[in-house]
């Protein structure tokens, strides 16, 4: 929930303009809801480390550049 919280509130404040960042998005599985924002957001970063952890994929963790 923090994941998609996150994400969706990122989604309505000020774009961050740059070549370097990080995609991050909410779909659901009917292709009826997408939310995606594109940024070095560290507390999107850390928010998508954790929902990677808990659902169990091996631990690769995305950083800042």
């Amino acid at each position: 929930m923090d994941y998609i919280n996150n994400v969706m509130q990122y989604k309505f404040m000020e774009n961050e303009f740059g070549n370097s960042g990080n995609s991050f998005s909410v779909e659901d599985s009917e292709n009826q809801l997408k939310i995606s924002h594109y940024g070095s957001s560290s507390i999107l970063m850390e928010n998508y480390n954790d929902l990677m952890n808990k659902l169990g994929f091996p631990s690769v963790i995305v950083k800042s550049e």
